[in-house]
């Protein structure tokens, strides 16, 4: 096989020259070439959320843990008095409300 000629591809290996030559040739036509892009793009998107799958269920995960592991509540007495009263409200711009996260949760 050929070296590269483009010098930034010199140094990448053959993986790397071997793509870029199949990507150039002549053969390959606007549709290969959309079609190939997408599927890169595709591959992409699935990388990228599993790495972040990853580092959400070790990394994040284990932080929440020490977190509630560490956490110390006192007054839990007072729960007992706490009264839930409602009141009659409009329901206008409550769409808007919940849109800029305005509010109670």
């Amino acid at each position: 096989m050929r070296a590269c000629s483009a010098s930034p591809w010199e140094s990448s290996g053959p993986l790397f020259c071997s793509w870029r030559a199949w990507w150039s040739r002549a053969a390959l036509d606007t549709a290969e070439q959309i079609t190939a892009t997408l599927l890169l793009l595709v591959a992409y998107v699935i990388t990228a959320l599993g790495f972040s799958t990853i580092y959400r269920a070790t990394v994040q995960l284990s932080l929440w843990q020490l977190g509630v592991e560490s956490l110390e509540l006192s007054g839990l007495s007072e729960l007992e008095k706490v009264k839930a009263a409602g009141r009659p409200s409009s329901a206008l711009g409550e769409g808007l409300a919940d849109a800029l996260n305005v509010g109670g949760y």
